[in-house]
């Protein structure tokens, strides 16, 4: 390609499209150059500049953004016009801006690309194609400082560059970004914690499906282009399951290998979304095995989706987003921008023990702790995430002052000093179930050591199962320490979410015992099935009260 003549002056445009980027102006009377190999060519001229920060946000999204009211009693009526419940049609996509240029040369010039970096040496820049004089931009970090260049790639293999101009992206959130096909794709990443910290952008993302032909959420090869080049995703954990979270929901692949491609990590962690539960207590497994994928520092950056994008990884989103110290305006935020997505629907907050994001609010309040943080922390910990994969995410998400998360929990895991008396050991490949648990017929009974350091109180929290609903977990039970019967919470299989009356197993965390004093020392914690009802567990959890500390 050759461009002698001169080009129009192009202003930034905004335009519909991919990614959530802004521009804050940086206007110079000429050209910047900054020090490096290459300081730019004067040939390049008319480079956009930045007079003000670029707002990439729709006027539907900035009402919603912007919303200084309590997210967690709105209704439709509120954003009337503007809250997004329009079936099927997405307006989950920001806007791009343009960077255009002029370029007087007599070579013979192949292809033009602008270069945009977060250093100002130009390492690990992106590179946008430019055609007509101009390039589209996107997917920018919000809150952010860029370098950008103009790049001439001449038909004999030599290169010229424009001098180096700088812009800043509004911090606007949450960041959105478009992978063309999809639908409801954004950064958990940007905000800032109850800590002070800033949660980190580009590690995580939550998305729609890439292959769903219901709401048209079907990747096509730029968009892969964009996940893959740009966003430089590594790991997609796919959440679709049948209503017991075990077949084929009737839409996309759920085994196998990635639809982005054959080089990412595909990890599929079926959760159920029916028969009459929330997607929080019938999934506990599932949620337990979606926060260890998270492990392995190498797998980040990693998307994570359903069908929609909209429930059960609006689930996932909200133990995410709570981990890190999130408000829980933010976190309400995050779970309804959904709607701005093709999801079919619309997605409310719902109401306390309903299947949404109050209800999952509701449940998780009656875990320990002082504030949402520690009690998905603490939550996290009791249904047999690892203190060490828990404290591994926030390591790597946050960047700033890191929140003092003291583990209140410990797990008694079959790992551990453990004696069966009449129980067996049952291992599961399957997706809703532990891949090691204790199977106690009537009778049965499992026996945990205790070595406490100090003395103190705690609490006896077990992760369970059982084909029973109507029994009472005091009528079920016999627990002992050293010997001694404890009192238990006479409370029902059912009010517990135990069971449920299916083929299916549903594993939930059942307080057993409050407050039962530790002296220090060993102990033997003695749990019996009392019932003819088959019981599994899978973890003893002992929460820790003030100064008690066990070896």
């Amino acid at each position: 390609m050759k461009l002698n003549k001169k080009l129009l002056v192009m202003s930034a445009l905004l335009c519909l499209g991919l990614g959530a980027c802004t521009g804050n102006g940086n206007k110079s009377s000429g050209e910047q150059s900054i020090a490096w190999s290459d300081p730019g060519s004067a040939s390049f001229t008319d480079v956009t500049d930045f007079d003000e920060p670029i707002d990439v946000r729709t006027e539907d999204q900035k009402a919603f953004i912007d919303y200084d009211g309590d997210y967690s009693t709105l209704q439709e009526s509120d954003f009337t016009g503007t809250y997004h419940t329009v079936a099927n049609q997405s307006q989950s996509e920001g806007k791009t801006f343009e960077i255009a240029f002029e370029h007087d040369t007599d070579k013979e010039v192949a292809s033009y690309e602008v270069e945009i970096s977060l250093k100002n040496n130009m390492e690990d820049a992106w590179s946008f194609p430019a055609k007509d004089g101009k390039a589209t931009i996107q997917n920018l970090f919000v809150g952010s400082t860029y370098y950008y260049r103009v790049k001439a790639n001449f038909e004999g293999g030599e290169t010229e560059y424009s001098f180096v101009k700088t812009l800043e992206t509004a911090n606007v959130l949450p960041r959105i970004v478009n992978i063309e096909g999809m639908t409801n794709c954004r950064d958990l990443g940007g905000k800032l914690t109850a800590s002070g910290a800033k949660i980190r952008q580009g590690l995580i993302y939550r998305t729609a499906s890439l292959d769903d032909s219901q709401s048209g959420s079907i990747i096509n090869d730029t968009g892969r282009n964009t996940a893959r080049k740009y966003l430089g995703l590594k790991t997609e954990i796919d959440l679709r399951g049948g209503p017991n979270g075990t077949g084929s929901e009737g839409s996309g692949s759920f085994t196998g290998s990635s639809k982005l491609d054959s080089e990412t990590v595909y990890d599929f962690i079926p959760f159920a979304y029916s028969n009459g539960k929330d997607n929080l207590f019938r999934n506990i497994i599932p949620v337990r095995r979606f926060f260890e994928c998270f492990a392995e520092p190498n797998c980040y950056p990693v998307f994570f989706h359903c069908r929609i994008g909209t429930d059960r990884t609006g689930l996932c989103a909200t133990l995410l987003n709570g981990l890190l110290g999130l408000d829980i305006q933010h976190i309400y935020q995050d779970y309804l921008f959904s709607n701005f997505g093709a999801i079919g629907k619309t997605s409310t907050v719902g109401q306390a023990n309903e299947d949404g994001i109050a209800g999952y609010i509701h449940e998780l309040s009656t875990f320990d702790g002082e504030t949402l943080q520690e009690r998905i922390y603490n939550f996290l910990l009791t249904i047999g995430v690892r203190q060490s994969t828990l404290d591994g995410i926030i390591d790597t998400m946050l960047e700033g002052p890191k929140p003092e998360l003291n583990a209140k929990k410990i797990n008694l895991t079959h790992a551990a000093d453990f004696t069966l008396n009449g129980a067996t050991i049952v291992t599961s490949d399957a997706f809703r179930s532990p891949e090691k648990a204790a199977s106690l017929s009537q009778g049965n009974k499992i026996s945990y050591k205790v070595n406490a350091k100090t003395a103190g109180k705690t609490s006896i929290t077990a992760m369970m199962t059982s084909k029973n609903v109507s029994s009472n977990l005091a009528a079920a039970l016999k627990v002992k320490l050293d010997g001694q019967e404890l009192s238990l919470y006479d409370t029902s299989f059912a009010t517990n979410q135990l069971g449920f009356g299916t083929n299916d197993e549903y594993w939930e965390p059942a307080k057993l015992v409050d407050d039962v004093n530790l002296s220090s020392g060993e102990h033997t914690i003695e749990v019996e099935n009392l019932i003819s009802s088959e019981i599994k567990i899978t973890d003893m959890v002992l929460t820790l009260g003030a100064g008690t500390e066990l070896q």
